[in-house]
């Protein structure tokens, strides 16, 4: 894991700015910074911090140069061993590192060698006698990339500051994804490309980008489309699932320091644990947020089982009183976008924690609610995908009457025919959208759209999620939070082998008997305490607003009052009044953490 930034094109950047932007970068890779410059054709700088995880040797340090390329990159190629090993005939390597073989197969295949790789990058690599670099980034987005470009060239980084240093340019803020964000919530955030700054964009996860000084040429190298589905029996099926799963998450396991794991009270993070320690022999140091203020949020005594089950060493980060302003502001500078949600205000408490205890590397469990099925919309939708199945059906339903329908709160989900009345019935994903109208000057209509990816009501949901809802969100602030404290941050459920499995598994094996997440219970059910496995509840990594917050106290009245270029698009006034009416519904409580995360990035880019 590691920062890169550059520039190609037609300017020259002095040695006093990029020497200020690799200052800027150290964080995301404090043991070795390099910058490799190029200005015979063209102006080319290519700068890299590198935060060292394979390969510690100094012969690893980026820029790599090989023949007539150079390279610099952020991220893991997981499965850098078995490619190797397929070239070893064709290419002498010189180093043990995964870069090394992104620039061998780069030699060896061009522009294809990105469908070869299974892991998580964002990388440049320039080619000298073409004079022209080619920018990708992985298929789910882990890492991120930005761009702007200009008539004289293109410049690039994994944050937006280095673009902003390097330029030397004051971008405006975009003030339409604001609103979008604060109307609609988190989920509205990456349905474009554009960041919170208007003319810097994200390269789009899956794809590459070529330029030279004559054009940009931007392609996708990943089509997971296939109308077949696989032909096996829920036995046969189930044993694909635990063989795919433990070879992911071997490779992911991958590390030449220290690894620390994310650990809730759900499957998710409890099956890594369980299968990493029980069946691959490897252990980890946990770390975990409790609110024991809330019984919603507190998921401590499931925590504690899968503890006692595998016995492994735990940490327990408790979630402070009072939020902490200096922090959030920190935070959002760093972010350079407000924090999206409470979880990931908390998520930076534990990368804190985590580096503080010298690790360098943490796995979470991101991913698996949207390839394995784990919302209770999605409940909803495979009762209607299995209607014409009767006997299926009646089972899933009397089991979700039983133990789903009494823990949920969501108005919308305690309807089981919700997509029977309306297949197309989404307003619940802006959730409250019509509540929060009140708050704005003018407020937009619900601009929700969907890409339709595939006819499968509920597997188009999922690859939304996955694509352009929640998926690039936690991406997003996972690798910031992170990397923040010097951590990389890895998430073995966004797998390519897992994701494509699921994608032709038929929707009737997804769920069992009311159970979503059937097919990773059965991979988890030896590793993990029956109780955690049997749980149908769905808590989540979160926290309350009020457990960080009085909202009535004067100290808060006095920020929301104190002027902020927030007041041009939401009204004070009925902020306020709502405040002091004591409102304590969930959506409200929100809205009031994306209203103090906003306030304080607008304050910060005046």
């Amino acid at each position: 894991m590691c920062g890169i930034a550059g520039y190609f094109g037609s300017k020259k950047i002095n040695q006093t700015k990029l020497k200020s932007c690799l200052k800027l970068m150290k964080n995301r890779g404090p043991d070795s910074q390099n910058i490799y410059k190029n200005e015979d054709k063209s102006n080319l700088y290519l700068l890299h911090s590198r935060l060292s995880i394979i390969d510690l040797n100094n012969r690893s340090n980026q820029p790599f140069s090989s023949k007539d390329l150079v390279l610099i990159f952020n991220g893991e190629i997981y499965n850098y061993i078995e490619l190797k090993k397929k070239i070893s005939h064709k290419f002498k390597f010189k180093t043990q590192s995964d870069t090394e073989v992104i620039v061998a197969y780069y030699e060896l295949y061009g522009e294809k060698c990105f469908d070869f790789f299974e892991g998580m990058w964002s990388l440049a690599i320039f080619d000298k006698k073409k004079n022209e670099i080619v920018l990708s980034r992985d298929r789910f987005g882990e890492k991120p990339l930005y761009i702007y470009q200009d008539r004289k060239g293109i410049y690039f980084g994994s944050e937006i500051k280095y673009i902003k240093l390097l330029t030397n340019l004051k971008f405006e803020v975009n003030y339409s994804k604001i609103q979008n964000y604060l109307q609609f919530g988190y989920k509205s955030i990456f349905k474009d490309n554009g960041s919170f700054f208007k003319s810097i964009n994200c390269l789009s996860q899956g794809s590459y980008l070529k330029y030279n000084l004559n054009k940009t040429i931007n392609k996708t190298y990943w089509n997971f489309k296939s109308k077949k589905l696989l032909n096996l029996s829920i036995k046969k099926l189930i044993n694909v699932y635990k063989k795919k799963y433990e070879e992911s998450l071997k490779i992911r396991l991958r590390s030449d320091v220290p690894m620390a794991l994310c650990l809730s009270g759900g499957i998710d993070s409890a099956t890594i644990a369980g299968v990493s320690k029980l069946k691959l022999k490897k252990s980890f140091e946990t770390f975990s947020i409790i609110d024991n203020k809330d019984d919603r949020y507190d998921e401590s005594k499931s925590i504690k089982k899968i503890l006692k089950k595998l016995k492994i060493k735990s940490n327990f980060i408790k979630i402070e009183n009072s939020l902490n302003f200096k922090r959030l502001k920190n935070q959002i500078s760093y972010h350079d976008s407000p924090i999206f949600t409470i979880t990931n205000y908390l998520q930076n408490f534990l990368a804190e924690a985590i580096s503080k205890k010298k690790f360098r590397v943490a796995i979470t469990g991101t991913g698996a609610d949207e390839i394995f099925t784990g919302y209770y919309d999605h409940q909803l939708m495979y009762l209607y995908e299995v209607r014409k199945n009767k006997k299926l059906f009646q089972i899933h339903m009397n089991s979700w009457k039983k133990y789903v329908f009494p823990i949920i709160r969501n108005k919308y989900f305690r309807d089981p025919y919700l997509f029977y009345k309306n297949k197309n019935e989404r307003s619940y994903v802006y959730d409250h959208n019509k509540e929060l109208r009140k708050f704005f000057k003018k407020p937009k209509k619900n601009n929700f759209t969907e890409i339709k990816f595939i006819n499968s009501l509920l597997k188009n949901r999922m690859l939304n999620e996955t694509f352009v809802e929640n998926i690039p969100t936690a991406t997003h602030s996972e690798d910031l939070n992170f990397m923040q404290h010097s951590i990389e941050n890895r998430s073995p459920y966004l797998s390519r082998s897992l994701f494509e499995l699921s994608y032709k598994t038929p929707t009737k094996y997804l769920m069992h008997n009311g159970y979503t997440k059937y097919l990773l219970r059965k991979i988890g059910s030896p590793y993990v305490p029956k109780e955690v496995i049997m749980d149908k509840q769905k808590k989540g990594f979160n926290a309350s607003i009020n457990s960080l917050i009085n909202l009535k106290s004067n100290k808060f009245l006095n920020f929301v009052n104190k002027k902020s270029d927030i007041y041009k698009i939401l009204n004070k006034k009925n902020i306020i009044n709502e405040i002091q009416k004591g409102n304590n519904e969930n959506y409200f409580s929100k809205f009031i953490f994306s209203f103090i995360s906003v306030k304080i990035f607008l304050d910060l880019n005046k």
